[in-house]
C-alpha cells in the first residue's frame, strides 16, 4: 500500500515556490511506494533525477526487468551478455526471463565523520558484492552457451550511487522528523552535487541490521547523541550490502515519529 505525506516545501532548497512535485523516498523504479507530496522544486528535481536515472537505468536495469519492477520504458525482450570464447569475450543476446540478473554493489569505508580518519574528499571503495536477483544461475547460462566464464560489468558514473543512497536516507529523516525537525542536513550538499564530501557522511560498517526477508528494500533511522543516523539496504531480500548514512543533526525538541509515519522497515 502506498503512503503519502504532504511537505509543501522543497526538501532540498526549502523553497515553497511552485510547482512542487512529489518525491519517492525509495525510487518509484524500485517499487518504492512511500511518497513525500509537494516536496521537490524543478531545479532540485533535475539534479536528483539525473543521478537516480543513471542508477536505475544502467546499474539496476537487469534486476528491475528480472523482478518486473516499475518502468516508464517499454518491456525489454533480451539483454546482452558477454561470454568467454577461447579467451576472448563475445556478446550474445539472452532472453530477459533467463538472463542471470546480477548487481555489482560497491562497498565503502565507514563514514569518515564517525571514525575520525583523515579525509580529503570523495568516497573510498573497499570492496564489491555480487548479488543475483533473478533469472537462471550464471553456471546454467554459461553451460547452455558452451562457455565456462561470463563477464558482468557495471558503470557507476561519478558518485551517483552513494548520492542515491544518501537521498533515500534523507527522505526517511524528513518523513519521520518533519522538515523542521532537522537542524542541519549534513548530506544535502553532496546530494545536490555542491560538495565532494559524500564519504564523510556515508559508508559501510560491515553490519546488517535490516534482515527481514519479507521486504525487498529496508531502511532504519535512529537518533544518536543528537545526530540522525540512517541505514539503507536496497535489495535486502537478496543479501545486498547495507549502508550507513549520517544524515544530519536533529533540532532540539524534535521527536522521531512526529508524523506517525510507519517505518519503511519491519
Amino acid at each position: 500500500m502506498s503512503r503519502a505525506l504532504r511537505i509543501g516545501r522543497c526538501i532540498y532548497c526549502l523553497t515553497s515556490q511552485g510547482p512542487l512535485s512529489r518525491e519517492h523516498i525509495i525510487p518509484s523504479g524500485l517499487s518504492g511506494s512511500w511518497v513525500l507530496q509537494a516536496a521537490s522544486c524543478k531545479a532540485c528535481r533535475d539534479v536528483t533525477s539525473a543521478f537516480e536515472g543513471h542508477v536505475l537505468g544502467e546499474v539496476f536495469s537487469h534486476a528491475r526487468s528480472g523482478l518486473r519492477l516499475r518502468s516508464c520504458h517499454g518491456k525489454v525482450a533480451t539483454y546482452t551478455l558477454q561470454v568467454d570464447r577461447e579467451g576472448k569475450f563475445a556478446e550474445i543476446q539472452v532472453p530477459v526471463t533467463g538472463y542471470p540478473a546480477v548487481i555489482l554493489f560497491p562497498t565503502f569505508a565507514s563514514p569518515a565523520y564517525l571514525d575520525g580518519r583523515e579525509y580529503s574528499g570523495g568516497i573510498e571503495v573497499n570492496g564489491q558484492w555480487t548479488i543475483q536477483v533473478s533469472g537462471q544461475s550464471a553456471e546454467t547460462v554459461a553451460k547452455a552457451h558452451g562457455t565456462k566464464s561470463l563477464r558482468f560489468t557495471a558503470n557507476f558514473r561519478g558518485h551517483s550511487y552513494p548520492r542515491l543512497i544518501a537521498k533515500v536516507a534523507y527522505g526517511v529523516a524528513v518523513a519521520d522528523l518533519g522538515l523542521d525537525g532537522i537542524e542541519e542536513a549534513y548530506v544535502l550538499p553532496a546530494i545536490l552535487g555542491r560538495s565532494n564530501d559524500i564519504g564523510r557522511w556515508l559508508g559501510c560498517d560491515g553490519q546488517a541490521h535490516i534482515i527481514n526477508p519479507q521486504y525487498l528494500h529496508g531502511v532504519r533511522m535512529a537518533v544518536v547523541n543528537g545526530e540522525i543516523i540512517s541505514r539503507v539496504r536496497l535489495f535486502a531480500q537478496f543479501g545486498a550490502p547495507e549502508y550507513m548514512v549520517v544524515v544530519g543533526r536533529i533540532r532540539q525538541g524534535a521527536q522521531p515519529g512526529k508524523f506517525s509515519v510507519p517505518k519503511l522497515h519491519p
